[in-house]
């Protein structure tokens, strides 16, 4: 069923809001020359819902992972754009990793060495989320898989209770 009304608005512009803060997120692990945990928190916070909240005079991050100092250098947040498996923590649970690896030609690796390509039932055909030409592993697996998410983020859906 159709959403109506200023509900189909606000949701409509919900999901072209987080689609848009996925795929700048995406642009940044493909720009990115190697792990950063700025990015890192950015991507808790877009794509998980991580929250902030004050606890005295610090900030917490409330992430799935549990609470971690927030403007501390020690912070225990997920390294995404750090770690293989915490980068997959990311593809949404109806999409798979279809594709990891490197360039053959040479030219091609110059640009970034690495691409990732994210299997997505909402993908049209061949047009699967992907990253080209990353710094890492885990840069094109969080690029590809927050684009998957960007995907499922501008899907309709009927709002609630239809």
């Amino acid at each position: 069923m159709m959403a109506h009304g200023k509900n189909a608005e606000r949701n409509g512009h919900a999901g072209r809001d987080l689609w848009g803060r996925l795929i700048a997120l995406a642009e940044r692990c493909e720009q990115a020359s190697g792990p950063d945990r700025e990015l890192d928190r950015d991507i808790g916070f877009a794509a998980l819902g991580w929250k902030t909240y004050q606890h005295g005079e610090f900030s917490l991050i409330r992430g799935h992972d549990g609470e971690s100092w927030a403007d501390h250098p020690g912070s225990t947040y997920t390294f995404f754009t750090a770690s293989i498996d915490a980068a997959l923590t990311l593809i949404p649970d109806d999409c798979a990793l279809d594709q990891l690896g490197t360039w053959e030609h040479h030219h091609l690796q110059a640009l970034g060495p690495w691409y990732a390509i994210i299997r997505d039932p909402r993908a049209k055909f061949m047009m699967n989320p992907r990253s080209d030409h990353t710094a890492t592993p885990a840069l094109a697996l969080c690029a590809a898989a927050l684009r998957a998410r960007a995907s499922a983020a501008s899907s309709p859906t009927a709002p609630e209770g239809e």
